[in-house]
């Protein structure tokens, strides 16, 4: 059986899509959604070039990606030929500002996700993290990664390639 693998990236504006043909037994559409939860995110989704919007719009970019990915998410639940993993990057730790910088938080991540035991020996750089390993995305699934979904803040750094290496490797060796 031929499956199709998508890894989506959503990095603000646009979405990357690679896509690669692989031989194995599996379900018939597999998708990985890396989403960037880096500082730059947090900047506010503006107009397409030479439109004026009639009022500044207060979602950001970060909202926008996990916006998509709730919907899109929504619409594979319950759907027994495809399966679906979250992963997150840039949301747990930062950098702060000045000569010697101190290691930040996000604190409001960490409490809704009892996620602290995983900063032992984390760094910004390594931020990365598997929200919603690959299966098949149901209702009850759905319901879980709500919640930490709503706790992702536009935080830390952009670890993109680490991002997108352990999401390869979680698909390929899963």
């Amino acid at each position: 059986m031929r499956a199709q693998l998508l890894l989506w990236s959503v990095l603000g504006w646009w979405v990357a899509l690679s896509a690669a043909t692989v031989q194995a037994e599996a379900p018939s559409r597999t998708v990985v959604f890396v989403i960037d939860c880096s500082k730059s995110m947090g900047s506010e989704l503006g107009a397409p070039a030479g439109v004026r919007p009639a009022a500044v719009s207060s979602v950001t970019r970060l909202d926008a990606a996990i916006s998509a990915v709730n919907a899109a998410l929504s619409r594979m639940a319950g759907d027994p030929s495809s399966q679906c993993a979250v992963w997150l990057f840039g949301h747990r730790l930062a950098w702060g500002e000045g000569d010697q910088p101190e290691l930040l938080e996000q604190a409001a991540y960490l409490d809704a996700t009892l996620g602290y035991g995983v900063l032992k020996d984390l760094l910004p750089g390594d931020d990365v993290e598997q929200l919603l390993p690959l299966a098949p995305v149901t209702t009850a699934r759905l319901a879980k990664l709500a919640p930490k979904l709503a706790a992702v803040k536009a935080w830390g750094e952009i670890p993109l390639y680490l991002a997108m290496l352990r999401a390869l490797d979680s698909i390929f060796f899963f």
